[in-house]
């Protein structure tokens, strides 16, 4: 039944979703992202290091400092899950049914 809908109404019901609390909780999310990656960097940077001293990979894993920046990144991956479930709900509480 969708496939039917003119061009001019699916892009109007695309731009009604992208209203301005969307737009900023998808600026943070990228935000994060990015945040995100500079963690995971830093973290296979350190990983990186220790193996190449010939460090074993259970003693990597005890690395307090290899062990700081997981915890970073999983923390910032959560906060990214969050944000992406609010996006969602977002769009959803404003979705026009059609049929």
């Amino acid at each position: 039944m969708l496939k039917n809908l003119p061009v001019k109404l699916n892009q109007g019901v695309f731009n009604f979703f992208m209203n301005d609390k969307i737009l900023s909780l998808k600026k943070k999310r990228d935000s994060l992202r990015i945040e995100w990656q500079s963690f995971r960097e830093m973290k296979l940077a350190r990983k990186r290091e220790l193996a190449w001293q010939g460090t074993a990979i259970e003693l990597i894993r005890r690395d307090k400092l290899y062990r700081q920046f997981r915890k970073s990144q999983h923390y910032v991956s959560k906060q990214i899950k969050h944000l992406e479930i609010q996006i969602n709900r977002h769009i959803n509480r404003n979705r026009i049914n059609v049929i």
